[in-house]
């Protein structure tokens, strides 16, 4: 997220939305910032925690990820992961997210 974030700090458009930075929390400070949301907040805050809510369950659960069959295919590789994220993130900013390209 810190790359992310810093890779789009660069761009002029995206410092005058004056985005903070997001902060992270466990499954139930989220249930409870939802709830809380939910009850006083119609607006696009409590808006977009509703939409997230049936997705973040998802966040809170731990994943492994089998790569033997891509391996087959592409052989043993380590990428470098900060410089595939940061490269991701300058395409997007480029591409105004896929609407210029």
């Amino acid at each position: 997220m810190d790359l992310a974030f810093d890779a789009f700090g660069k761009d002029v458009d995206f410092c005058r939305r004056r985005v903070l930075r997001p902060l992270f929390a466990d499954e139930s400070s989220f249930v409870q910032l939802a709830d809380t949301a939910a009850m006083f907040s119609r607006d696009t805050l409590g808006t977009i925690i509703g939409l997230m809510r049936p997705f973040a369950k998802q966040m809170f659960i731990e994943k492994a990820f089998r790569t033997e069959r891509t391996r087959s295919v592409v052989g043993d590789f380590s990428p470098d992961w900060p410089r595939l994220v940061q490269s991701a993130c300058r395409h997007l900013l480029e591409s105004r997210w896929g609407l210029s390209v």
